[in-house]
């Protein structure tokens, strides 16, 4: 078979089917697309010698055609929200600030504890000091009591003494006076005597103690004792029973 002689199947209906796609794409341009031509506006110049009156009454512009103002876009509520959830603290946390709570509530029980203590102590020491103020108090008053009281025996006993000194020179005057003095007796002859004495005077008893080395002196001196009753006592009860018991030395 020749090959310039062989024809192609469906080359017809590919031909039409080609110019039928090019005819559509025409009518679509054509009809899609306004294709206008406009033609320039003329303009029109004036010459002026000098600019007209601007305050006089002119011909207002054409205002131009106030567009409306777009609409505004409608409002979108924004969206709630979302609820955070609190994050649960870990467990050592929890665990540390009880802890911490436990030892700041244990401390403020010690310190609470330490103060009460610490009053305590400082109520006790206000009393042992007072108690000490009052037992110095005490131990002063009863000092100058004591002072007193040996101060007023002292004087009691001095005037006492005194008054026993005084009868006692009293009675041994009185005795001496009534000694028949035996001959050949020495200026230094001393007898003692204990003598028992009744409150009125009179004498119970004599009992030589201590012999003058002269028994006639030792003899004259105790019957001149008898001879001085009664012997002077003083006024004072309490003071004359102190003469009860007499020890006498009796000198020439």
């Amino acid at each position: 078979m020749d090959a310039y002689t062989y024809n192609e199947p469906n080359r017809v209906s590919a031909m039409l089917l080609a110019l039928l796609v090019h005819g559509l794409f025409f009518s679509f341009l054509f009809f899609g697309f306004n294709w206008h031509v406009r033609s320039p506006r003329h303009v029109e110049v004036q010459m002026w010698d000098k600019l007209p009156d601007m305050k006089a009454d002119a011909p207002a512009p054409h205002a131009a055609q106030e567009l409306p103002p777009p609409a505004a876009p409608p409002k979108v509520a924004p969206p709630p929200p979302k609820a955070v959830e609190p994050e649960l603290p870990h467990k050592a946390d929890i665990e540390f600030k009880e802890k911490k709570k436990k030892q700041e509530r244990l401390k403020q029980e010690e310190e609470a504890k330490a103060r009460l203590e610490a009053q305590k102590i400082a109520e006790k020491q206000k009393v042992l000091a007072q108690e000490r103020q009052e037992a110095a108090r005490t131990a002063m008053e009863n000092a100058r009591i004591q002072a007193l009281k040996a101060q007023m025996q002292a004087e009691l006993d001095s005037e006492r003494q005194a008054q026993v000194s005084h009868f006692k020179d009293m009675i041994q005057a009185k005795i001496r006076r009534n000694i028949v003095m035996p001959p050949d007796v020495p200026d230094s002859a001393e007898a003692q005597f204990f003598v028992i004495v009744l409150p009125g005077g009179d004498v119970v008893s004599v009992t030589l103690k201590k012999s003058s080395g002269n028994a006639a002196y030792d003899a004259a001196a105790e019957r001149a004792i008898y001879k001085a009753q009664p012997l002077p006592m003083p006024p004072d009860a309490d003071l004359a029973r102190m003469f009860r018991e007499l020890r006498l030395s009796i000198k020439p």
